[in-house]
């Protein structure tokens, strides 16, 4: 992730690359994604061997691949996998969330009004986990379909 930011950051910088033009670009396609998972590990181990002479926007060109959207599929990769991870604690939260509402429900303490709050509370807390990740939903299910390919390949920290 770091390294993702750092290439990405070095690219970015002189070549003004903005987050509106990232948002205006289609979703990745499958071939890309494969094209991608072929890609990127030599060039994170280019970019990692540590050569100041390592120009990512060359690198990218020199395979054919234009940068903006090189760097915008590893961008796209990296949130899907994140938003993922949370889908998959958002699920564990919920079940714990929902243990939460049956006591509240339950509970001759409270009133009405009381359990309505807390209710609330606990369904914003589930969507708040959820998170909203902005992808395209093809690119999700891709995403989702190279999950452990991608995970390989892209040290995410969660």
């Amino acid at each position: 992730m770091v390294l993702l930011m750092l290439l990405f950051g070095a690219y970015a910088a002189p070549h003004r690359v903005s987050a509106a033009d990232s948002e205006r670009e289609a979703p990745f396609t499958e071939e890309e994604l494969e094209r991608f998972i072929g890609d990127w590990p030599a060039f994170t181990a280019a970019a990692r061997a540590g050569s100041e002479a390592f120009d990512p926007h060359r690198y990218l060109l020199e395979r054919s691949w234009q940068p903006e959207r090189f760097l915008s599929i590893a961008g796209s990769v990296t949130e899907g996998l994140v938003a993922l991870e949370r889908e998959d604690q958002a699920e564990a939260v919920a079940a714990e969330l929902e243990q939460r509402r049956r006591v509240i429900l339950e509970s001759p303490d409270l009133t009405a009004q009381q359990q309505a709050l807390l209710i609330a509370s606990l369904d914003e807390a589930v969507d708040e986990a959820r998170g909203d990740h902005g992808l395209a939903d093809a690119e999700m299910e891709l995403i989702r379909r190279h999950r452990d390919r991608l995970r390989a390949l892209i040290d995410v920290i969660y």
